[in-house]
C-alpha cells in the first residue's frame, strides 16, 4: 500500500539519520529474516499509557468537572474507547540520530548494535507494507491546544521519554471481529482499559512482521562500544553474508569512558549507604 503522510505526524528531513538500536537476538533476526517487527502500541513495556492522553490533559480538552459521577464516567468511557484503539496501532521506534548518545546504547543495546539508516530510505520500503502506514517524529508532551487526534496520541509520549529522540513508523491494523465497548462491564459501567473477559481474540499477536526489501534500507551498522570482539566478528559476517553494501563499524565512544551497564550496577552494589 502506498505510503502517505499524516496531517498531525511531523517529518524531519528526508536525508536525516536515523539508528534502531538493537540486541543480537533481534539483530539475527532481522538479518536472517529481512522483516520488520512491530509491537501493538498496548503491549510496550516501559509506558502503560501508550497513546492515551493524561488524564489532566483529557479533563481540560473536554471539559470535565472532577468529582461530579457524570463527567467521572465520561472520563473512564473515553480512556477505555482510547485503549482500544491503540489496540490497532503497531510500532517500530527508530532514534533519530543527533550524536552518540551513551545512555540510548545503555537501555537499549548494551552489548549489540545500532542499524543504521535514513528516513527517506525506510520511508520508500513503507510503499511494499500491506497496512496503512504512518512515519514521523514522536512528540514529548502535550500542550493545551493539541488536538483530540487518535493518530496523534499514537505520536505522543510524556517528556520523560524525551532523550529518545524517536522516530516512529505505524501501522494500523484492526482486529475485525473486536467490538468497540469491551471496556464496559456487565453494570453498564466503563472502566478505563478492555475489561479481562473481554480480551482480544487469542489470533490477534503482540507483534507483526513485515518484509522489506532490506538492502536498500540498511546504510551501516554499528556495534555497541562494550560489545565483545567476537559479537564484532559475528557481525561483520553478517553484513557479508547478507551481500550489504554497507559496512559494520565499532562504535566512536570509547568504552573505558562510559561504564557499562554491568560496570554500573558494581559501581552502585559497592558504594556505602546514604545518611
Amino acid at each position: 500500500m502506498p505510503y502517505e503522510s499524516h496531517p498531525y505526524v511531523s517529518e524531519p528531513n528526508g536525508d536525516a539519520a536515523i539508528w534502531r538500536f538493537m540486541d543480537m537476538g533481534k539483530f539475527r533476526d532481522l538479518m536472517a529474516n529481512q522483516e520488520l517487527y512491530f509491537r501493538r502500541a498496548d503491549r510496550f513495556a516501559k509506558d502503560p499509557n501508550e497513546g492515551v492522553p493524561p488524564e489532566e490533559w483529557l479533563r481540560a480538552t473536554l471539559k470535565l468537572r472532577q468529582f461530579v459521577l457524570e463527567d467521572e464516567v465520561r472520563l473512564n468511557h473515553e480512556k477505555g474507547t482510547l485503549a482500544q484503539f491503540r489496540e490497532a496501532s503497531y510500532v517500530t521506534c527508530w532514534y533519530l540520530y543527533t550524536h552518540e548518545d551513551p545512555e540510548m546504547w545503555r537501555e537499549f543495546a548494551p552489548y549489540g548494535v545500532a542499524v543504521c539508516s535514513r528516513y527517506d530510505f525506510l520511508k520508500e520500503a513503507l510503499n511494499s507494507v500491506v497496512d496503512p502506514a504512518h512515519m514521523g517524529l514522536t512528540r514529548y508532551g502535550y500542550q493545551p491546544t493539541d488536538p483530540y487526534n487518535l493518530t496523534q496520541f499514537i505520536y505522543t509520549k510524556g517528556t520523560e521519554f524525551s532523550r529518545e529522540q524517536e522516530v516512529r513508523v505505524v501501522i494500523t491494523c484492526n482486529d475485525p471481529v473486536a467490538g468497540n465497548n469491551r471496556h464496559i462491564g456487565p453494570t453498564n459501567f466503563p472502566h478505563e482499559r478492555p475489561l479481562k473477559a473481554n480480551r482480544l481474540h487469542k489470533w490477534v499477536h503482540d507483534g507483526k512482521r513485515r518484509r522489506i526489501n532490506l538492502k536498500p534500507v540498511v546504510n551501516g551498522v554499528v556495534v555497541s562500544p562494550w560489545a565483545s570482539d567476537k559479537v564484532c566478528r559475528e557481525v561483520e559476517d553478517w553484513v557479508r553474508f547478507t551481500n550489504m553494501t554497507c559496512g559494520a563499524t565499532r562504535s566512536g565512544l570509547r568504552s573505558k569512558c562510559f561504564p557499562s551497564p554491568k560496570q554500573r550496577a558494581n559501581v552502585l552494589s559497592n558504594s556505602p549507604p546514604r545518611g
